[in-house]
């Protein structure tokens, strides 16, 4: 069976969801599992730029609303799917893929049915916690819909929720409370009941847009795959550069390290090679490593760390930006 297009590009909007395999009981077991999933939320908005504008953590699935500035929908996902695996592996001692596939994704188009879809996850997120009893901020994004002052800063609810006032009042609250009493919109309703739904929710307009984005309709999913190669933007040698003239570092700190001492540098490059598209392989020869396992091992390890060493996140995002810089 085909897989589904996934079509990426500066500025699209997905609804990514997700559900956990049929050897799991659960995705979330405990508050933990849900605090831990939502800061792989947060440190995927900082590292990837990406803007997250609603998110429900169900008993067995997830759905999130995401905006992609730098179109990469496919490497935010992968930290978060990746990450989450291996800590839910290591806390119930498990081995093996948590999740069904990989993740859903459907393109939104943003100018006809953005609000409709925040409503709609939503709403699935009230169905569950009526069932499991997640009723705050664990449960869904809805919860800083009240709660304006509590909302993260890598949640970008209310810049969406804003645009309801005009019509609805000026308290956001008040105005998704009135927004939300209103049937959700025909076409999306009927878009999801379709088993069989499609890889995009948009009008002609939008469809149009894509065709003309990618020339030929018919071979969407072969431009699709070419696209892939926009994700190297920037040649490995450049980066590498750009890393050892940020440090102030020669190429023998670069590519080798002190015995039982971990190469902080390297570890960085890996992870900055495989931001910018390189797979493992092609990682594992650029940087003289005897096999592509070490550098999955370096590049989760370090993940991790980013994930939960705030000052090592900002020091990386600032790294990023210097390569990045033309």
């Amino acid at each position: 069976m085909a897989r589904a297009l996934r079509i990426e590009y500066a500025g699209a909007c997905y609804h990514i969801s997700n559900q956990v395999s049929t050897q799991n009981r659960s995705l979330f077991r405990t508050t933990d599992d849900r605090k831990f999933f939502l800061g792989l939320l947060g440190s995927a908005a900082k590292i990837y730029r990406i803007k997250i504008y609603a998110y429900a953590l169900c008993d067995k699935e997830y759905h999130l609303m995401i905006v992609t500035p730098r179109a990469n929908i496919s490497l935010a996902m992968r930290h978060i799917n990746g990450l989450y695996t291996q800590h839910y592996n290591r806390a119930y001692r498990k081995t093996g893929p948590l999740f069904r596939g990989r993740f859903q994704s459907i393109l939104i188009d943003i100018d006809n049915y953005f609000l409709d879809i925040i409503k709609w996850i939503h709403r699935i997120s009230q169905n569950t916690s009526k069932k499991t009893g997640w009723k705050n901020s664990l449960a869904s994004s809805r919860y800083y819909v009240f709660n304006i002052d509590k909302q993260p800063e890598w949640i970008y609810l209310h810049e969406a929720l804003i645009m309801l006032c005009p019509e609805y009042g000026d308290n956001i609250s008040s105005a998704y409370e009135a927004y939300e009493r209103k049937p959700i919109n025909e076409t999306v309703e009927n878009f999801y009941k379709n088993r069989k739904k499609g890889f995009l929710l948009g009008d002609e307009n939008f469809i149009d847009q894509l065709k003309r984005r990618y020339k030929d309709p018919v071979k969407l999913e072969a431009a699709l795959w070419a696209s892939k190669k926009d994700r190297i933007s920037i040649e490995a040698s450049v980066i590498l550069n750009k890393l050892k003239k940020y440090y102030g570092i020669t190429n023998k700190e670069l590519y080798f390290s002190k015995k039982g001492k971990p190469n902080e540098y390297r570890k960085a490059a890996v992870y900055l090679l495989r931001l910018h598209g390189y797979t493992l392989i092609k990682i594992m020869n650029i940087m003289k490593f005897n096999t592509y396992v070490a550098v999955s091992y370096i590049y989760s390890t370090f993940s991790g760390e980013l994930n939960t060493n705030p000052s090592l996140a900002r020091e990386f995002r600032a790294l990023n930006d210097f390569v990045n810089q033309t």
